[in-house]
């Protein structure tokens, strides 16, 4: 999680980033721990690209997606170590965002 953060934070918010972010988790899912947490981070990733691929991207919008990605990223280092209720908590609460 913790390279994740460091690339995230130094890229900027065109759709290549959330594509690119994709498929960074998408690849930290297939290893193992916190399959599910990748895993949606990436689907959250993606409906994001599919939204604005090939669109303008407005950049009061790419802004706010990117800070609402940063926020999740650092909410599920906090939480991978929780019980295990906050974790699903969690969990149900990535899968209800949308960065679009």
């Amino acid at each position: 999680m913790d390279a994740s953060m460091a690339w995230q934070r130094q890229q900027n918010s065109g759709v290549r980033t959330f594509r690119d972010f994709q498929q960074r988790v998408s690849a930290l899912a297939a290893g193992g721990d916190h399959a599910a947490l990748y895993s949606l981070l990436a689907a959250l990733a993606a409906r994001f690209v599919a939204a604005w691929d090939g669109r303008p991207l407005p950049v009061g919008v790419a802004q706010g997606a990117l800070a609402s990605l940063t926020l999740s990223l650092e909410r599920a280092r906090r939480v991978a170590e929780s019980p295990d209720l906050d974790q699903l908590a969690f969990l149900n609460e990535i899968a209800r965002t949308d960065l679009a």
